[in-house]
């Protein structure tokens, strides 16, 4: 799901699926999108709004998928989760603006500007997906599947407490599991039907944790823009996902709990110890080269000096004398005592 409050909220925003569609949306695709036909394609679907700027993102994606931060439910599976990522769009944003315009305007447009391109883009357009229903239950499946061993490690935790949208995210996509099952009894040739028979596994029945607060307070924007790094701003959390195996099911992976916890940066540590003391060096040197204080300093500093020189001479003076007054006295003592002593 795309919504982009999932982004902020507390639970939610680990959810592998939520990682993946937050970086589509936000490293700045568009950037690196084909102007030229995206042009083009905006001339002739003039009535459809924003559809040049979600052009320039797919064609971005297309040209240049950056795919070492997508977490694919198959090995290698990340040009589905693109195709999740662009009709959610198409079917949410684009049509509601444009009072339902047909989906597969786009689409056929998008893959005519495409023709000379095709071998060197990083995904294919799945065309299969050009049904809402089809494309809403197969995205949903696809997504619980991804977030199943996420969800189960944290409700499964003794007292664990999730937030309201977290709980009604299970709760959507269990429902959604349980209608594929039961018409995927029927049914074999539709889009979830197919990953349903590719997962190859029983998803069991989640349990909803124990709500949180509502005024516990939400993650900062701030914080929410450190998970992945862009063309416009590099931010790398690349350790922070570790991928992991499901015993028997060699292509699925999913995010450990401990991915969950975010440490303070050695930089910043470092930072934060060394800004004081050069404030404090700032503010010294200010006082010491404007103020009457300088000069006070070095009249102290000189004194203290000419002091220690005059206390080294003197006593240099004074151990001079007393070696002087102890040879002369050892001088007199054997005076005294040298005789002559005939034989």
């Amino acid at each position: 799901m795309t919504d982009k409050s999932y982004y902020e909220d507390d639970d939610l925003r680990f959810l592998p699926s939520i990682r993946n569609y937050k970086h589509l949306d936000t490293y700045g695709y568009d950037v690196l999108g084909n102007s030229v036909s995206c042009g083009v394609i905006k001339t002739e679907l003039i009535n459809y709004l924003g559809i040049e700027k979600l052009c320039k993102e797919v064609t971005g994606i297309l040209e240049q998928f950056n795919t070492s931060y997508i977490i694919s439910l198959f090995n290698n599976d990340y040009c589905t989760v693109f195709n999740y990522w662009m009709y959610y769009h198409l079917y949410n944003n684009l049509t509601q603006k444009n009072n339902s315009q047909d989906v597969s305007s786009f689409i056929v447009k998008l893959l005519n500007s495409r023709e000379n391109y095709k071998d060197d883009d990083k995904c294919k357009i799945d065309t299969e997906l050009n049904a809402k229903d089809y494309f809403t239950k197969t995205k949903m499946l696809y997504d619980y599947a991804l977030d199943y061993e996420s969800i189960k490690s944290n409700v499964e935790i003794p007292g664990a407490q999730c937030t309201k949208k977290y709980n009604d995210y299970i709760q959507k996509h269990s429902s959604n599991y349980n209608t594929v099952i039961a018409e995927c009894k029927t049914e074999a040739n539709t889009p979830y039907c197919k990953l349903l028979k590719k997962i190859k596994r029983e998803l069991s029945p989640l349990k909803a944790c124990r709500q949180k607060s509502s005024i516990l307070s939400h993650v900062s924007e701030e914080e929410t823009m450190q998970t992945f790094p862009g063309v416009l701003s590099e931010r790398g959390h690349e350790n922070e996902i570790e991928e992991r195996r499901e015993p028997g099911d060699p292509g699925l992976l999913y995010l450990q709990p401990e991915a969950h916890t975010y440490g303070t940066s050695n930089s910043s540590t470092i930072m934060s110890i060394i800004f004081p003391f050069l404030g404090i060096f700032f503010i010294f040197f200010i006082l010491y080269r404007f103020t009457p204080i300088g000069s006070l300093l070095n009249n102290y500093f000189l004194k203290k000096k000419n002091f220690r020189t005059y206390v080294n001479e003197e006593g240099s003076e004074q151990i001079l004398e007393d070696t002087y007054e102890s040879m002369n006295r050892n001088m007199e003592y054997g005076t005294h005592h040298i005789g002559y002593h005939s034989y």
